[in-house]
């Protein structure tokens, strides 16, 4: 759903850009640059279907629900920049637009965790459990009561090591 999403989201909603130094980081200057220009907005967004597109996503999202609704497992794994959406921010895309295809935001968050970890065979990552490895995501604000809100990090952990996130943003 996010690489449908990616043809025109930006070019629609450049704030979400100029706001977000880590998704700043992962684009890459001239990109954002180019986002910050109304004309060459203007000028990309003229060649995509956005409507046809945004109708596409609406399919989408309807399909997943309903496979979900089934019983069929649905994982989080859109965070490929190879198809044009940026890693770290293509996966809370994602979870949103996994919220507002109809699914709690728990059930959502275990796709992205546990569920997603168990299908890869690892019982090590995806939940907090004694012999996990110690990957955490401490967040300011509670997910369950928006989605969004996992985008509010406080504090990562990777391997029972906290990370300078600053640090990961510079050239």
């Amino acid at each position: 759903m996010s690489v449908i999403e990616q043809e025109w989201i930006f070019l629609e909603n450049p704030a979400l850009v100029e706001t977000d130094p880590e998704l700043q980081a992962v684009l890459g200057s001239e990109r954002v640059s180019n986002l910050a220009d109304p004309t060459w907005r203007k000028e990309h967004i003229a060649l995509v279907p956005v409507e046809n597109r945004k109708g596409m996503l609406a399919s989408a999202q309807q399909f997943v629900a309903q496979m979900h609704a089934e019983g069929v497992t649905i994982l989080v794994g859109s965070d490929s920049f190879s198809g044009g959406v940026p890693h770290g921010w293509g996966t809370h895309n994602e979870l949103r637009l996994l919220v507002e295809a109809g699914i709690e935001p728990l059930e959502v968050i275990r796709m992205a965790t546990g569920r997603a970890a168990e299908r890869l065979g690892s019982a090590a990552f995806g939940t907090i459990k004694p012999g996990a490895v110690a990957d955490l995501i401490l967040l300011d604000a509670d997910p369950l009561e928006d989605i969004e809100n996992t985008r509010k990090i406080s504090r990562v952990m990777q391997a029972g090591e906290w990370i300078d996130r600053e640090a990961l943003l510079e050239p």
